[in-house]
């Protein structure tokens, strides 16, 4: 079972700095966060589920429309972690 959810600020943060060259470029600030309980215990190596509870929130900062770049923190358990992407392209 899970939760998650996601706020894409898209222009408000920088246009609150006067960063309206950022705004113009595509970036964007995406604040996130997710919930989730499991309830099966892994008997192998392979299965790496650990019963009960877990929580985490990030940041991403879309660059250009296109790249993304993610910051999220484990909330149950220390640890950080950095990651990258491409940006999901929509096609309206």
């Amino acid at each position: 079972m899970a939760l998650f959810w996601e706020h894409n600020f898209r222009t408000l943060p920088f246009e609150h700095l006067g960063a309206w060259g950022l705004v113009r470029r595509g970036m964007r600030l995406i604040v996130y966060g997710a919930s989730g309980h499991t309830w099966h215990e892994g008997t192998t190596s392979t299965q790496r589920s650990m019963p009960g509870w877990h929580h985490e929130v990030g940041a991403s900062l879309i660059l250009y429309g296109i790249v993304r770049l993610d910051v999220t923190r484990r909330v149950d358990q220390p640890g950080w972690r950095i990651g990258g992407s491409l940006a999901r392209f929509d096609f309206d």
